[in-house]
């Protein structure tokens, strides 16, 4: 690959790509792609992918996640230690510990919505709701709601700007 840098970091890996950072993240790794980083984020690894970023996030793991680059939405895991994004498009996990997201498409986790899951949809929401899942759909939001769960929905024509789903509620 070309325009490769590590610095400050013991023991990372680079195997391909371009344009590429691992800083202050030791061992670390980023497989294939393009734009990738991995910063303060020690034990992470981007397997492949492009513009996306793992911040702040130690044994945090990114395995192939194509994203358009974004600076006011970027793509990736940030300030969420132990999280996951397998597969899909410009999906974000922000300050949400041990939070997955598994395909889809623009798909974020955040707020402190920890241990939370969002499997497959497109412009699925979960913010400050511990303990949530959304399985499927579009567009659905859990809002301060512990221990919800979505399944499947997809809120339609002029009601796609309502915020359709769970709002502030427990269990």
């Amino acid at each position: 690959g070309f325009d490769l840098d590590i610095d400050k970091s013991l023991h990372p890996i680079i195997l391909g790509g371009t344009s590429h950072n691992i800083i202050s993240s030791s061992k670390s790794m980023i497989g294939a792609g393009e734009s990738l980083n991995i910063l303060s984020s020690e034990n992470s690894s981007i397997m492949s992918g492009r513009f996306a970023t793992i911040s702040n996030s130690e044994e945090s793991s990114i395995v192939s996640l194509a994203a358009s680059f974004n600076a006011e939405n970027p793509s990736g895991i940030f300030n969420s230690t132990a999280s996951f994004i397998g597969g899909g498009q410009s999906h974000q996990i922000s300050a949400s510990a041990m939070s997955i997201i598994v395909g889809g498409s623009n798909n974020r986790i955040k707020d402190g919505s920890v241990l939370s899951a969002i499997i497959g949809g497109k412009t699925q929401r979960i913010s400050g709701s511990e303990f949530s899942l959304i399985g499927s759909g579009q567009e659905n939001i859990i809002l301060d709601s512990n221990f919800s769960t979505i399944l499947t929905h997809q809120t339609v024509g002029a009601s796609s700007t309502s915020n359709q789903g769970i709002h502030g509620s427990e269990y």
